[in-house]
């Protein structure tokens, strides 16, 4: 027996229409198909909750993102667009083990490694082969193209300006709300814990990817094999019209490709 509030013998309004139908749905599958599916209807799948159960089950080396190799902390990668990607920018932690004489501030591991030139982002990915027997690399222009094609719809929910400024910013006011993102003086004080935004989703049964629409903008492989910067940034708007630039240094990071 359900009780619609403010229902008589037959609901009228069209929520109350399609909870009853989904009743009826319910009853079927469990008393003629005997397919119950347990449904909790006070979790929201697309609330910060479920985000941080997805991202709860991401590879961790105790509080550190990434999974250890042969004592190397390793990102962890998952399926998109056809490539195996880093489920997360390449962490401070991560580059770190790479390069001993990046600086880290305290608490800040799992942030973007950012600050990173073409060339660092490249020998990386080459010592992190060789440490591991896998062949890691930089992610081709037209791989980031796909990468950021399939984040597209989730970029209004990522770190990127127009969540700073607290509108979708136009760009006829980008300058505007970059003037005052320079009152912070701060090199990389926008950016936040990679995985602290909601997370893409690939096909079914595959793991989420995050910060593909924020966050640090990535290095990326031209079609002349020189380094090229795509994507946005926690600087960056994300309307189409806005002409695209690479942000600052201290905006710009990376993700890794694993090859197949």
């Amino acid at each position: 027996f359900i009780l619609f509030p403010g229902a008589g013998h037959v609901p009228v309004k069209l929520s109350h229409m399609k909870r009853k139908m989904n009743e009826e749905i319910a009853w079927i599958d469990r008393y003629l198909l005997g397919k119950e599916k347990e449904v909790d209807e006070a979790f929201d799948e697309k609330s910060p909750l479920a985000y941080g159960l997805k991202k709860a089950s991401a590879a961790r080396t105790g509080r550190l993102l990434g999974e250890m190799v042969d004592g190397v902390l390793v990102p962890e990668t998952a399926e998109i667009a056809g490539v195996l990607a880093g489920r997360f920018e390449v962490t401070r932690a991560q580059f770190a083990s790479f390069d001993d004489s990046y600086m880290i501030p305290e608490g800040t591991e799992n942030w973007p490694a950012s600050g990173i030139t073409f060339n660092e982002a490249a020998d990386y990915c080459k010592w992190l082969s060789e440490k591991t027997g896998r062949k890691f690399r930089l992610p081709k222009e037209k791989e980031m193209e796909n990468l950021i094609s399939a984040a597209a719809s989730n970029a209004s929910n990522e770190n990127n300006l127009d969540w700073w400024a607290g509108y979708a910013v136009t760009p006829d006011e980008v300058p505007y709300v970059m003037a005052k993102i320079a009152e912070l003086e701060e090199h990389g004080l926008l950016l936040k814990e990679c995985g602290s935004f909601p997370p893409v989703e690939g096909k079914t049964g595959v793991p989420p990817l995050w910060d593909l629409g924020g966050n640090v903008s990535e290095w990326t492989v031209a079609v002349d094999d020189q380094g090229k910067i795509l994507g946005l940034s926690a600087v960056s708007p994300h309307d189409k019209r806005c002409e695209y630039s690479p942000p600052p240094p201290a905006y710009t990071g990376f993700r890794v490709i694993l090859e197949k």
